[in-house]
């Protein structure tokens, strides 16, 4: 705290549970930005454990990789009209690299995400990444990180990461 927490602004010692949820393999059925161009859907579930991810207080970020704005402006309208985007930031980036950028920018406390390049990019600066997928694409690395969580799907990731 000290003279920050006077300023009114957040000091070290304040708890932020910021959460990035990367989109593409978790809230939606696509895994790439070139498979998202062509369809967007929702997995199922997902609303319901973003909904669980806001009751648990946690600040959340929803980012998506996209590959031009047309995508974009279709994945923001997509979730919109789903009421999935309503308390949640929503960002968009190009590539993996965007979105350990923003991960480490927004200094979250989790991320949930797919992409296992974007999970051992982060594993020395985030506290706990939950990764989304079959656990055997666990890539050699992340297998032995105390950080790092396989989850077969998002909703087992809300569930492992808020109890």
């Amino acid at each position: 705290g000290g003279a920050a927490a006077a300023r009114g602004q957040p000091g070290p010692t304040r708890a932020r549970r910021v959460v990035l949820v990367s989109l593409l393999g978790t809230v939606l059925e696509q895994r790439t930005p070139e498979e998202l161009a062509e369809e967007q859907s929702v997995a199922e579930g997902a609303p319901q454990a973003l909904g669980r991810l806001l009751a648990a207080g946690c600040e959340v970020y929803l980012v998506a990789r996209v590959a031009d704005d047309t995508t974009e402006h279709i994945v923001r309208a997509l979730l919109e009209s789903l009421g999935v985007s309503a308390n949640a930031e929503l960002l968009f980036c190009e590539t993996s690299v965007g979105m350990s950028s923003m991960a480490r920018q927004l200094e979250a406390y989790a991320v949930l995400g797919a992409d296992a390049a974007v999970a051992e990019t982060l594993r020395r600066f985030i506290p706990q990444l939950l990764l989304v997928g079959p656990k055997a694409a666990l890539p050699a690395p992340l297998q032995g990180a105390r950080n790092v969580v396989a989850c077969d799907s998002f909703d087992a990731a809300v569930d492992a990461l808020c109890g």
